[in-house]
């Protein structure tokens, strides 16, 4: 989209083209409050909007527990609500982004593994086993079962609540194909 360039001679007034009062920035002045927000799970950004929908899998690929949200939010932020909600968890796989001392302690109370790869940043590796990491594919291949439902792919719903529901509903489908 191109920018539009108000010049004028006059500081202090502004041509009726452009929809700013006083030459400040902000929101047009004759909009009220912006709609959608963080409820929505819709986060905007340099890149555009978008949303993440986080997802635990069990060893067949069926989803456990999910949360939406938005997507500038780390992945490690709903990762311990998704976690306290599991029960009888032997084994947690996760990717570098999972990588924090409070997940591991909390994977560790739940008496399990934490296979996570450490970030290149940590001072200490730890240990993980490259046999079972090699499993994490099946989360990879959920989420591309997930991505066949366009809607979910290319998130059309304006709401959290819509939006969850058709996550719910992709969750079901794979649930439904063992």
């Amino acid at each position: 989209m191109g920018a539009l360039i108000c010049l004028s001679q006059d500081i202090t007034r502004q041509p009726k083209t452009c929809n700013r009062q006083h030459n400040k920035q902000g929101p047009p002045t004759f909009g009220g409050p912006k709609k959608g927000g963080p409820n929505n799970s819709i986060g905007v950004s340099r890149g555009g909007k978008s949303s993440k929908c986080h997802l635990v899998v069990d060893a067949q690929g069926r989803p456990l527990a999910l949360a939406l949200t938005e997507g500038q939010v780390h992945d490690s932020r709903p990762a311990r609500g998704l976690i306290n909600k599991l029960n009888g968890l032997a084994c947690l796989l996760g990717d570098k982004a999972y990588d924090s001392g409070k997940i591991r302690r909390l994977v560790t109370t739940k008496k399990a593994e934490a296979v996570i790869p450490s970030l290149s940043t940590r001072k200490s590796p730890a240990y993980y086993d490259k046999e079972k990491y090699k499993l994490r594919a099946i989360v990879e291949m959920t989420f591309s079962f997930f991505k066949q439902a366009r809607r979910f792919a290319t998130r059309y719903e304006k709401t959290a609540r819509n939006y969850l529901s058709v996550c719910l509903i992709c969750s079901i489908k794979s649930w439904l194909r063992f």
